[in-house]
């Protein structure tokens, strides 16, 4: 695989017209290679029953749904062997690639 140089979280959204969690990333390569990738979690995925949570918990819910979606993305990135930018979904019977591109 071609080692990534970083990844780094854009942001974390609750999305409850979809019931998911959704998140985006650039994960960097070398050469100044950047690739944007999104995440989809849903509640099940993370263990949560509902999704959107209120209150002070909220800002850790939002820390272990960026965790699961990174973890999830890093082995998709590392099972393609190259950059790549890629739409994942995930509940709590595994992931699937919805879309991916390369750079040109």
């Amino acid at each position: 695989m071609k080692q990534l140089t970083g990844i780094e979280i854009l942001e974390v959204r609750w999305v409850p017209t979809e019931g998911v969690w959704t998140v985006w990333f650039e994960v960097a390569y070398p050469g100044e290679t950047y690739c944007r990738s999104e995440v989809r979690l849903f509640p099940s995925a993370v263990g949560e029953g509902d999704g959107g949570i209120e209150g002070t918990r909220e800002g850790l819910l939002e820390n272990r749904v960026a965790r699961v979606a990174r973890d999830h993305l890093v082995t998709v990135l590392q099972e393609e062997g190259r950059p790549v930018s890629v739409v994942i979904g995930v509940d709590a019977g595994g992931r699937e690639v919805l879309e991916r591109s390369f750079p040109t």
